[in-house]
């Protein structure tokens, strides 16, 4: 089978937070097609457990036009960024957004956000809560909402919690580390 090959791209939309590159792309086939690839900065996504409880947020976002209950997450911007800025980043959206930060950080790993949308996620499991609060972004009003681990899973699973993907890998991700932790 023939390869798919990319014949130009350029970007055709340049945002702050986002980019939309359009390719001129040949087929397999032969046929000449564009294609729009969204380029998203990457972002981080901090699974706060205390106990047997997790904290989430629960935000309203414009995509749906309804609250979303999420953990505590945020962008990194366009650019490559470091595992220290990374962490960095995750403490400061426990901070912004659940009012605590953690003794305790641990990546749990990545992922792709999508197979369309050029943007990783990198999930952090934080432990030994503390507080220490931090003044939020303007125009963000978040809830925070602390229940049981497993109900956070099993809500999120079966689709009685509004939440995202990446919530639901997040939360999956945590679930193994914290029913198999290293070394035990």
């Amino acid at each position: 089978m023939k390869r798919v090959k990319v014949i130009s791209t350029t970007i055709d939309y340049n945002h702050e937070w986002i980019q939309i590159y359009k390719s001129k792309v040949e087929l397999h086939n032969g046929k000449r097609v564009n294609w729009y690839t969204p380029r998203m900065g990457d972002f981080v996504v901090v699974v706060p457990i205390q106990g047997t409880d997790v904290y989430l947020t629960k935000e309203w976002r414009i995509a749906w036009k309804k609250h979303l209950v999420i953990p505590p997450a945020g962008a990194l911007g366009l650019g490559k960024r470091t595992e220290e800025q990374r962490v960095r980043q995750a403490r400061n959206e426990l901070r912004e957004e659940i009012g605590f930060d953690a003794k305790s950080i641990m990546r749990l790993g990545q992922f792709s956000l999508s197979s369309r949308i050029n943007s990783r996620c990198y999930v952090y499991l934080a432990r030994d809560l503390f507080r220490n609060k931090k003044a939020r972004d303007e125009g963000e009003y978040i809830e925070t909402v602390k229940m049981p681990f497993e109900k956070a899973l099993e809500s999120s699973l079966s689709g009685r919690l509004p939440t995202t993907s990446y919530t639901i890998a997040a939360l999956a991700m945590a679930k193994r580390v914290l029913e198999h932790p290293r070394g035990k």
